[in-house]
């Protein structure tokens, strides 16, 4: 029993409660158990918790001396002796204090035991830990001095990869270098070689040079001569039209006693400008065609023109003195019939009305274009070509520096034009100004760089040139697909035109040259001419492949041009400006004119008519009136006609757009305002 008790005892102190733990280093634990054995250790009294004898003796024992130290206290002075009892229980008290004792001192030994082991373990762990962490951080440092070496390699190799890489690019440049200089080098002994080819020529190669220029100089000259011939051969085809519309004129009239006396006197006179006009021609074929000889045929087609003029109105009185002679006869006869009586017999006849016709343009109308027209067209076209061959040395130019500016002056014309919009007079009056500046010479910036047309032998001419063209071009590229737009190209026109007068015959010849029905000129078809390069002066566009664009995409490339031509017409110069319009309503009266002067085409005719009236229709008939409307009357009722006799297969498009605007206009007596004219104030906006 007192051996359970101890063992149970020694089980509740610290020394009794340790476990083993065989898993404390595979869950890291060693932290913990160092700070367990390191700290010092806390004994509790451990006797208290020991006892060796019953409670009931313990009772006992603890009431007997109770009772003795009550018995010493009440006899002092009394000596008493010790009864067998008492001197039992003080024996037992001493046994019970030595058992304590005993075993205070064999727990105090065990726990020094078993404090000396855990201390020794504990040693001997910490030896093996810090053997552990040497191992590990000498492994650490193997591994780290490891990479070092790897990344010292690595860099090693890199140097090595860039100091090949530069030696590969030093070498490269070497052989650049190298190269260069023997470049050099062989270009330097090339013109070395030409300078003593060109110390060395003979007076004979000289020669060769002289006779290839002259040579040059002849072609020129033939070349030029050539187009004078054709001009001159078109004129002269022109006059024999003429001729042979006089002679059917005259061979056609049904009353020929009453032909004017100097019918005969016009033939003559026809006849010797016919003469006059094959002597030229056999001149130009012999010596060659110059411009006084041109000159001469168009002065012979101006007069045959006049005579047949002259021969269509004599025609005209003769038929209307006929007519006046038969009613002059047949009043007559009227009164002669009243003045005798009526036979008995016979009843009077009822009199049947001859039907009248209604009114239509007399005389032949010409094929291609009118004397008047034709002129413009040949003036129009030398000024182009005359201001095509004052800049010519710069666009044939192969300087580096020329074409550079030449560029920079392409650049300066087209980017103010590429800008323009309607949307506020100032924003059109800057582009405006850029260009006005360019024209005249000053200096303007391109792309963050100063030049001028000025400084270039025909730079300012070639910017006028470049501009018209440009301008003449939003026709097509613009104004076909958005008609409003034409307004605001041609409030620039006009005002560019005002400022350089001799920009108009420029901006004539371009719409002349892509659109020829505003001349209006229906160009003939020549001889040696193929269909391609026919209809290309017709103002057809071909593909690479030589393929012809379509029909409908031709008329309505025209009709972009045609309304940009019309709106230059009736736009006003910008307000302040001391110049006269240049190009005014009375050329859309005598451009109207013209078209009603030649023979339609098949659809051509009625587009352009169409498109040029919707524009300037309602200007021309605020300026003339009551005269526009017996032009649209004319038009109308004797010209129009015309145009659906020579309606090509499906042409019915234009024809039918041209006929109902006439319609309306003529049942309104009003034509309507084009959409998109520029206000009044626009240039203040």
């Amino acid at each position: 029993m007192e051996l359970s008790s101890i063992l149970s005892s020694l089980k509740k102190t610290r020394l009794g409660n340790v476990k083993h733990d065989p898993y404390w280093l595979q869950e890291n634990r060693l932290p913990e158990i160092i700070e367990a054995c390191t700290s010092p250790p806390t004994l509790k009294n451990v006797t208290a918790d020991f006892n060796l004898f019953k409670k009931s003796e313990c009772i006992k024992i603890e009431e007997n001396l109770n009772q003795n130290n009550s018995t010493v206290d009440d006899e002092k002075n009394e000596v008493c002796p010790i009864s067998v009892q008492s001197a039992d229980t003080v024996e037992s008290i001493e046994f019970t204090h030595q058992a304590e004792d005993h075993v205070q001192l064999s727990l105090k030994r065990c726990e020094d035991e078993w404090q000396q082991k855990a201390e020794e373990n504990v040693k001997k762990r910490r030896e093996s830990q810090e053997k552990y962490s040497n191992h590990l951080w000498e492994q650490s440092l193997e591994q780290v001095a490891v990479l070092e070496q790897k990344q010292k390699i690595k860099t090693t190799q890199l140097m090595e990869r860039v100091k090949k890489i530069e030696e590969q690019s030093d070498e490269t440049i070497r052989k650049r270098l190298l190269n260069q200089r023997e470049s050099h080098r062989m270009n330097i002994k090339r013109l070395d070689a030409k300078l003593k080819e060109v110390e060395l020529m003979t007076e004979a190669e000289a020669a060769e040079r002289r006779r290839v220029e002259v040579e040059a100089e002849r072609q020129a000259r033939a070349a030029e001569a050539k187009r004078h011939l054709e001009s001159m051969t078109l004129v002269h085809k022109q006059i024999k039209e003429c001729l042979s519309a006089l002679t059917k004129l005259i061979a056609g009239c049904k009353h020929k006693e009453l032909l004017r006396k100097d019918v005969k006197e016009i033939i003559e006179y026809a006849t010797k400008l016919r003469d006059g006009a094959d002597s030229l021609m056999t001149k130009g074929r012999a010596s060659g065609a110059t411009r006084e000889l041109v000159d001469g045929m168009i002065n012979i087609i101006g007069e045959v023109k006049k005579c047949l003029e002259n021969a269509s109105q004599a025609t005209a009185e003769a038929e209307k003195l006929s007519k006046e002679i038969a009613a002059k006869k047949k009043e007559e006869e009227e009164e002669a019939a009243k003045a005798a009586p009526p036979p008995a017999t016979t009843p009077t006849a009822t009199a049947v009305p001859t039907n009248v016709s209604p009114p239509q343009i007399t005389g032949i109308l010409n094929a291609y274009a009118t004397d008047e027209s034709n002129k413009r067209y040949i003036e129009v076209m030398n000024k182009l070509n005359e201001a095509t061959n004052s800049f010519k040395e710069l666009t044939d130019s192969k300087d580096p520096r020329i074409k550079k500016e030449r560029f920079g002056l392409q650049k300066a014309v087209n980017t103010p034009v590429n800008a323009v919009s309607d949307k506020s007079g100032s924003h059109l009056k800057d582009k405006l100004n850029k260009l006005v500046r360019l024209l005249s010479g000053q200096s303007v910036e391109v792309s963050n760089q100063r030049m001028s047309a000025g400084s270039l032998p025909g730079g300012v001419m070639f910017c006028k040139d470049l501009l018209a063209k440009k301008l003449v071009k939003q026709g097509d590229e613009q104004v076909s697909s958005q008609h409003e737009s034409a307004f605001v190209y041609a409030a620039l026109t006009v005002a560019i035109m005002c400022e350089f007068p001799d920009m108009r015959p420029l901006v004539l010849a371009h719409f002349y040259k892509n659109c020829p029905y505003l001349v209006p000129y229906y160009i003939p078809k020549q001889e040696s001419q193929t269909s391609e390069e026919y209809f290309k002066t017709l103002g057809y566009q071909y593909d690479s492949d030589g393929t012809a664009e379509k029909q409908d995409k031709f008329l309505r490339r025209m009709s972009g041009y045609t309304r940009l031509f019309a709106s230059i017409i009736i736009t006003q110069p910008v307000q302040g400006s001391q110049h006269p319009h240049p190009f005014g309503v009375e050329e859309g009266w005598k451009f109207v004119a013209s078209m009603l002067a030649l023979e339609p085409q098949p659809d051509i005719t009625a587009t352009v008519l169409f498109d040029f009236l919707q524009v300037a229709g309602s200007t021309m008939l605020q300026t003339y009136g009551k005269q526009f409307l017996k032009l649209l009357h004319v038009l109308y009722k004797d010209f129009f006609p015309r145009i659906e006799s020579v309606k090509g297969q499906g042409g019915g498009g234009p024809v039918m757009r041209l006929k109902n605007f006439l319609e309306e206009s003529l049942k309104r007596n009003s034509i309507p305002a084009a959409k998109g004219m520029l206000p009044a104030h626009f240039w203040r906006t």
